[in-house]
Order: structure tokens, then sequence, then C-alpha cells
């Protein structure tokens, strides 16, 4: 068949998946995202508050700060991803 590969698609995605496996710690490792630095940044976020603040005709009268729980879920969630879990 003219225009396709002599491979199956599977193998052509396979030897794609390859290449970005092998490609991507160096492409990381280039930029400065390391893993100790991903994982400082997920440890950063999974830390993360949120500052609410309450105000009546353009004055604050007061803030509250609290946990920002989707920011860190989303961190976690990361984290867990790059573990491979």
């Amino acid at each position: 068949m003219a225009g396709y590969p002599p491979e199956s698609a599977r193998q052509s995605v396979w030897k794609a998946i390859e290449v970005v496996w092998e490609e991507a710690p160096v492409v990381f490792d280039r930029h400065g995202l390391t893993l100790d630095s991903l994982a400082e940044d997920v440890n950063r976020l999974r830390k993360m508050k949120r500052t609410q603040y309450f105000h009546n005709k353009g004055i604050v009268l007061g803030q509250r700060v609290h946990e920002a729980a989707e920011i860190q879920i989303k961190a976690v969630d990361i984290g867990l991803q790059v573990q491979g879990a």
C-alpha cells in the first residue's frame, strides 16, 4: 500500500513512545526539570494556602487564610503520577 509505513500502526506508535521515554529526561535536565526540582515544586504546592479578603466600599475589613484544597489535591495527583501510581 503506497504511502503507509511497512510496519503496523501499533509498532509505529510504540516506537514513538520509546523515543519520548528516552529523550524526555535529557530535555527535562536541559531545562532544569529534574526529579528533585519537580518534587520540591509538588511539595510546595501541597502546602499551599489561599488568602480571602473581606471588603466593603473598597476598604479591606479583614482577611482569612485557609487551605487551598483544590491546588493541594492536584499537587498530590501530580506527585503520584510522577511516581507511577
